[in-house]
């Protein structure tokens, strides 16, 4: 008569191994896809978000745009190409950076004044020291005199680079229906296009419509009627 040989495991021992077995299935299907979750600065319901023709989960994955070209001297996108250039020597995934204040909670007389914080969106925050210092140290056009080694680390869903190059896509295809102006946003990571009204913001999102865009990536705002740089 053959014997059937048991294991008894604890209620708490179960509850262990079960979590390490979540754990690593979520390790693996990080390492099977290369990307980590790339969440947006601004929440998804954020009004501001340019309307696709498709609806937009949090967790939406991203897809890149080919290396935009550099632009030729004197181009008024020179900055944006530098800041790119430096985001794609950066570790981390360099996604720009910006100076933060704290308004005092009320203008008493002799109240400290506001305080400032440099703010630095990553990709990859694990890299935060390593980007850090790569920002300190680097030699280039737009060199920040900022105290960056101590600079506050945020998580971004694009770099800079990143930005830059889908910026590149729709100038390239000419997109200006309803739009007064355009530019990078690194407050909120993301390309931001100008619109005058409502109906121009209809007209610009109705033009997208032709690109196969990653959530998450254009915002619209409304501004004064200006030409785009």
């Amino acid at each position: 008569m053959g014997s059937i040989v048991g294991i008894m495991v604890s209620r708490p021992m179960r509850t262990l191994l079960f979590a390490f077995v979540l754990h690593a299935c979520s390790r693996a299907q990080v390492h099977a896809t290369g990307e980590l979750a790339r969440a947006p600065v601004l929440p998804p319901s954020d009004s501001s978000w340019a309307r696709l023709s498709r609806p937009c989960s949090r967790d939406a994955p991203i897809h890149l745009a080919p290396v935009r070209p550099p632009p030729p001297p004197g181009s008024a996108h020179l900055r944006d190409a530098h800041m790119a250039d430096l985001s794609r020597q950066t570790p981390g995934g360099f996604g720009g950076l910006f100076i933060e204040h704290d308004e005092p909670p009320e203008p008493v007389a002799g109240a400290r004044a506001h305080t400032r914080r440099v703010v630095v969106f990553l990709v990859d925050t694990t890299e935060r020291d390593a980007a850090l210092r790569a920002l300190e140290t680097r030699s280039h056009p737009d060199r920040f005199p900022l105290n960056v080694v101590g600079a506050q680390v945020r998580p971004a869903r694009w770099s800079y680079a990143e930005l830059y190059d889908w910026h590149g896509v729709l100038l390239e295809a000419g997109v200006r229906e309803g739009v007064v102006s355009t530019g990078i946003d690194v407050k909120g990571n993301r390309i931001v296009f100008g619109v005058v009204d409502a109906p121009g913001r209809q007209r610009f999102e109705n033009e997208l419509t032709r690109f196969d865009l990653p959530c998450f990536l254009v915002g619209v705002e409304f501004v004064g009627r200006r030409v785009p740089g």
